[in-house]
């Protein structure tokens, strides 16, 4: 089992001084460190492993490969602190919250905002993707919930594919999922 280990310093989950630490929890083994320019504010893990995403204090999204933790892309858009980001199930769909009043939907195949700034009139508190990707509830500081088509957002950008869930079927003779 692999264990994220961060630092929670001055508001963030893992600040420049400590950077974000990956341990092997059943061995007690530093596996990693990631070095960041700016303090971390939220972490996600893509469902196959592979990235590690950061949202920070600046504004920026951070991806990292997690065979070599080298950071493969930065996101930019944001004018306050990412603090908290969520993944659409398949992996290809990200949602970023921030400081600055705005949720925003990512392509993660090619690292571009898709669509719309989503604008609220005071801090976005939390956001919700549906289970089939095709709306996004979010939650604001002035008592509100706002529902966003997503698949209406993704349709008018021609990227409905980022929606797509991979073809599992149960294999009977086996009593295993495999692909179809």
């Amino acid at each position: 089992m692999i264990m994220l280990r961060v630092y929670l310093w001055e508001g963030s989950v893992g600040g420049r001084k400590d950077g974000t630490k990956i341990w092997d929890a059943n061995a007690g083994k530093l596996l990693s460190k990631i070095e960041h320019q700016e303090r971390v504010w939220s972490l996600a893990w893509t469902s196959d492993q592979k990235k590690l995403i950061a949202g920070s204090r600046d504004g920026s999204i951070t991806i990292f490969d997690t065979a070599t933790w080298e950071q493969t892309a930065i996101l930019r858009g944001h004018g306050g602190g990412v603090y908290a980001i969520s993944l659409f199930q398949n992996d290809r769909l990200l949602v970023s919250r921030s400081w600055d009043n705005t949720a925003r939907l990512w392509n993660l195949d090619t690292n571009l905002q898709v669509g719309p700034t989503l604008q609220h009139e005071d801090y976005v508190l939390g956001a919700a993707i549906s289970a089939d990707g095709k709306l996004l509830v979010t939650g604001c500081y002035d008592s509100n919930a706002y529902i966003w088509d997503i698949h209406t957002i993704l349709k008018d950008a021609g990227l409905e594919e980022l929606l797509s869930l991979p073809d599992v079927s149960l294999n009977s003779s086996a009593s295993t999922l495999s692909p179809n």
